[in-house]
């Protein structure tokens, strides 16, 4: 083409440079085949079982039954039309209804109604969409004539052990594992001879980037190029299996299936906090070889397990697997929270149907599942677990520091110094003199004339002139209002003082915690420090019927979540107290957690308790939300404390129920008796009562300003003594770190979901206890009352019973490593799903994964087979007859040609570049923002155009803000489990390579590292260096010429060295495997 000048700069320059480097854009291609080329025999009648052949009901019969009549004769019963199943073959050989004749009478197709209506021109079945083929039709009439038998779905059947087929002993060499013989036996089957090995380098390339996701090093390529030997590819595959970056790129995979995100997408992108510790649990955990069914059980029910210990830090990895349940989007303000929760739960479902089992469970959600045996209960019956956890945070103790300080305390038996009792007659003396003294300029006089300490009574005026002190959230707010500034004396000051502590009795009020009790009413979950005893268990309530978050110390931290109820009643009340930061409380309706960023419809929700110590009356209006389902949460994150006295829900806002104490002090405050106010308010600051929590509150403030006394030594020795108590408890436990937070998944009471007809919440069925998919699993335990019950759920997936979990984790294997699984369809092993290519060999390897659940021992047992290592060129006599036999090489005669995922593309350019930073895990690097990224949610910075040189697994998943680089080679948007990603070739990705400034600077970066090179002395020696590291491969004396010259026709080497590489980045042969 010519090149113009309206061109770009950046495709102009180095346009010549591609012109000249089309042989790498070509050579990574596959077998080709001329139009007229002749057509093998055994390939006309494709797609029809031979005549010598069985009809295999799984393999030829299913997918027409289940594509073409299924939808109106399967097992759905809401949408069965006149009575037929077609899915059962009871159904089938019998009539529907007395007088009809059945769909199929076995051995006779001619006398079948089934064969009748789909050969009926005038009105053939199905009423819609394509008719069925002439090969279709010819499979249900032999499989009817044969005697119409059913079997059922090949993924429900047990896994076998089958044995590998035997192979000649002149073919012996073409065998290396038993893997060869699965394949080369289907491959003789046919009629087909397999490719022999690739070249070495192509060898290599392949498994590195199989196994590390990069580009393999030049000397390692030549190393085993000068020896080719199968102990040296041995060492290879171990040395890449215990690479970090084997983790990196395996997690990667696993990220797919898990739809990691970073953001809640929706209208504003808010954070998913601390998601990307379950990124690097990921990573160490395929690092780590941990077993598969550790990995699932972690995933389910980490919290619940006893803990897997990191080596290096300490902390618990179990709890870390279990954040996966949570990168589902999330909508700020719902108008339909049980709706939304509904929705919610599909995605996790979905999932952890697809994800972990390749089963398509969410298509159960609003009637039985059309195509597989899984009904809408045991939809329901799977959701209830995902009702009995909650969303939050799992608190980690790097190095042991708080454990260690917990143990401590808890092992001090030491008793707090009790205060001196001090006579309510003489605190309030004390009160009144200093009401008296205030306007005065000494107070001497007074106390001498009452018999008082005159410096005690000084600092009691000091201390309640103090703002702290006459601010409305204080606990003595009331007395000083009323009594030390005068206005008991004034109605307009004191009526609506009153007001907030004179409230009605609300006899429709029901508590729902009172804490009276040493056992309390709701069942709690604690998660952290702050809210435990002396044990695991949480705390038990005080002498005074309260729970506080300082049993221990008041640095420890933590949350303490309720068990489920129903928002019954309008309002939701609280009586609480608090001190610090960090310290609140919270009531999270349907699990509608963000109210963090924008409450909006649940405004009120979540609500901060520093009141100095004085109890507050919260009150929540729930109206949005009758008859939902919530739980409680109390949350001390910080160095203070929160305590909690009551909770109830009413139909009033401003009552309270009988359990609530009235202060004594209300009535004379509201005859205006100062006298009588300020001897009330003493006693019950004295109160000795076994309910004394008001007494508490108030004392507490006066012992902390060394007024508690009856006179300034007895004072100051309150004080000192308590401070002593808390310096005491402080240098037991020495010093705290802040916990690590983690995204998990937290305990919960048992929830038993409704089965919602067509998938309404307004239209609830019967209870679907929690249990596993029935046609899966028989005979299940009963879930627990008190618990989530997914312990057992990792049970039943993890059951040697269950076909699934090993097929699909074999297949997804299988498929990352030739581009293509034995199932093609890898999330869905179901009806719709295809069959596999070699059912055998799918069991043979399933057989072998469950024997150890060793990811990277099946790995090793693929790699080191023939068939990973094969050539993908094929003989001319292969190509012609794969062309018309196995055109999609689902028989693998040739090794597939893949084109490199977005993710291992990026890196590739980063690491020819030298511009890769090797470090593994940590936050994500921020997204780099270009001006055409705009909209609601937009960072409000930008990241390094380079990602700071990090591997693309890092880079901020944001899933309002994708990286464009990425998206454009198909990485997937994380909404629901992606098994095989789209491999797509459009325009827009040739664009990346031609435009992107980030091609552009790394296309400098490696010139400027190859002309920096001393190793490199001669302009032909950098060109072979170059095209190396681009294609692993040696260049030929031509493509070296070709270079050489265009080098040196410029004059800026820089330049032109950076228009080379960005010619080697724009060809095919740098992005696909071969």
């Amino acid at each position: 083409m010519e090149v113009g000048r309206d061109q770009p700069r950046g495709i102009r320059r180095w346009a010549p440079a591609l012109t000249l480097l089309g042989t790498a854009s070509v050579w990574a291609s596959g077998f080709t085949q001329s139009d007229d080329a002749p057509v093998p025999d055994d390939a006309i009648h494709a797609g029809v079982p031979s005549a010598s052949d069985t009809v295999d009901f799984n393999r030829d019969v299913r997918p027409i039954l289940v594509a073409r009549c299924f939808v109106c004769h399967g097992p759905d019963e809401s949408t069965r039309k006149r009575g037929l199943r077609l899915d059962l073959r009871d159904g089938a050989i019998a009539p529907a209804k007395p007088g009809r004749d059945p769909a199929i009478v076995p051995g006779d197709a001619e006398r079948s109604l089934l064969i009748e209506r789909i050969t009926d021109h005038l009105d053939p079945m199905p009423p819609s969409g394509e008719p069925l083929t002439a090969a279709e039709i010819e499979t249900l009439r032999r499989w009817v004539d044969d005697g119409a038998e059913y079997a059922g779905h090949w993924s429900w059947e047990p896994v076998g052990d089958p044995s590998p087929p035997s192979i000649a002993p002149e073919r012996q060499r073409l065998i290396r594992t038993d893997i060869d013989r699965f394949i080369l036996s289907a491959l003789e089957g046919v009629g087909l001879e397999p490719a022999g090995d690739a070249t070495p380098a192509r060898q290599v390339r392949r498994l590195s980037y199989d196994l590390v996701g990069l580009p393999p090093d030049p000397t390692i390529v030549a190393a085993f190029e000068a020896d080719p030997s199968e102990a040296h590819w041995e060492r290879l595959v171990e040395m890449y299996l215990a690479s970090p970056g084997f983790g990196e790129r395996w997690g990667r995979h696993w990220l797919d299936l898990v739809r990691y995100a970073e953001t809640c997408g929706h209208e504003f992108d808010y954070p998913i906090g601390e998601a990307w510790r379950y990124r690097d649990w990921v990573i160490r955990a395929f690092n780590d070889d941990l077993p598969y069914d550790r990995f699932i059980r972690e995933q389910i029910a980490g919290d619940l397990l006893d803990p897997r210990i990191n080596p290096t830090d300490g902390t618990n990895e179990s709890v870390v697997g279990t954040g996966f349940w949570y990168f589902h989007q999330a909508v700020h303000a719902p108008t339909d929270v049980t709706q939304d929760q509904s929705d919610r739960i599909a995605n996790q479902l979905e999932v952890l149907g697809q994800g972990f089992l390749g089963l398509t469970v969410a298509c159960a959600r609003c009637h039985d599942h059309k195509f597989d045996a899984i009904s809408t209960r045991d939809y329901y019956a799977l959701s209830g677990y995902m009702q009995s956890m909650h969303q939050g945070y799992a608190y980690q103790d790097p190095g042991g520091v708080i454990r260690a300080a917990v143990d401590r305390l808890a092992e001090d038996r030491s008793e707090p110094n009790e205060p001196d009792h001090v006579e309510p007659a003489v605190l309030a003396s004390y009160l009144n003199a200093a009401a008296d003294a205030r306007e005065l300029e000494s107070a001497s006089s007074i106390a001498i004339e009452q018999g008082l300490d005159p410096e005690l009574l000084a600092r009691w005026i000091a201390v309640l002139q103090e703002d702290a002190w006459q601010a409305p959230e204080h606990p003595w707010h009331p007395w000083v209002l009323l009594g030390f500034q005068q206005g008991i004396s004034s109605e307009d000051v004191r009526t609506p003082l009153l007001a907030k502590f004179d409230r009605e009795i609300d006899e429709s009020a029901t508590v729902l915690e009172s804490f009276d009790r040493s056992t309390p009413d709701l069942r709690w979950y604690p998660t952290g420090w702050a809210w435990n005893g002396h044990g695991a268990e949480p705390a038990s309530p005080t002498e005074f019927g309260t729970l506080t978050s300082d049993t221990l110390e008041p640095r420890l931290q933590g949350t303490l979540r309720s068990e489920t109820f129903t928002l019954d009643q309008r309002f939701l009340h609280w009586r609480v107290r608090g001190t610090g930061e960090g310290a609140r409380i919270r009531l999270v309706v349907e699990g509608m957690m963000m109210d963090e960023f924008n409450a909006l419809l649940f405004a009120g929700y979540r609500q901060d308790v520093a009141t100095e110590d004085r109890w507050r009356h919260v009150v929540m209006d729930t109206r949005l939300q009758p008859g939902c389902r919530a739980h409680l949460e109390l949350i001390d994150d910080g160095p203070g404390r929160l305590e909690v006295d009551a909770i109830w829900m009413s139909d009033h806002a401003g009552r309270v129920p009988s359990i609530i104490d009235r202060p004594e002090w209300i009535d004379p405050a509201r005859d205006g008796d100062r006298d009588r106010f300020t001897l009330e308010f003493a006693r019950a600051t004295s109160a000795k009562t076994d309910r004394q929590v008001n007494g508490v509150a108030l004392r507490e403030p006066l012992i902390a300003a060394g007024l508690w006394g009856t006179d300034l030594v007895a004072a100051d020795g309150s004080r000192d003594r308590r401070l002593q108590d808390i310096e005491a408890r402080r240098e037991i436990a020495g010093a705290l770190p802040n916990p690590r937070r983690v995204l998990a998944a937290n305990e919960g009471s048992g929830v038993d979901q409704p089965i919602y007809i067509r998938g309404s919440h307004r239209t609830p069925g019967g209870i679907a206890t929690r249990s596993f998919i029935d046609s899966i699993a028989d005979d299940q335990p009963s879930p627990p009352l008190h618990g989530s019950g997914r312990i057992q759920l990792a049970d039943a997936i993890l059951d040697p019973s269950n076909p699934l979990t090993a097929r699909v984790m074999a297949n997804r294997v299988w498929h990352h490593l030739f581009g293509r699984g034995l199932v093609t369809t890898t999330d869905d092993f179901g009806g719709l799903g295809a069959m596999p290519s070699h059912p055998a060999l799918l069991d043979h390897l399933a057989t072998q994964f469950q024997s150890d659940w060793s990811i990277k021992n099946l790995i090793r047992s693929i790699v080191t087979s023939s068939v990973y290592r094969r050539s993908s060129m094929a003989t001319p006599e292969t190509a012609t007859r794969m062309r018309t036999i196995d055109p999609q090489n689902e028989l693998l005669a040739i090794a597939p040609i893949r084109r490199l995922q977005a993710e291992a593309i990026r890196d590739a350019l980063l690491a020819v570049s030298g511009r890769l930073v090797d470090q593994v895990g940590g936050p994500p690097v921020a997204t780099h923002l270009t001006p055409f990224m705009t909209g609601r949610g937009r960072p409000g910075g930008s990241g390094p155009m380079d990602g700071g040189g990090r591997r693309s697994l890092y880079l901020e998943v944001r899933r309002n803000f994708p990286d464009p680089m990425l998206t454009a080679f198909d990485q997937p948007p994380p909404s629901t489990t992606v098994g095989t990603r789209n491999v797509s070739n459009v325009p827009a990705q040739s664009l990346v390579f031609l435009n992107d400034p980030l091609v552009h600077e790394l296309a400098g970066i490696w010139a400027a590292r190859i002309l920096n090179d001393p190793s490199l002395d001669s302009d032909r020696s950098r060109a072979d260096r170059m095209w190396r590291f681009a294609f692993t491969v040696e260049p030929s004396e031509e493509d070296l010429d070709d270079i050489v010259a265009f080098v040196a026709a410029g004059d800026d080497q820089r330049e032109r060295w950076a228009d080379v590489g960005h010619a080697l980045f724009n060809t095919k042969a740098f992005i696909y495997l071969d």
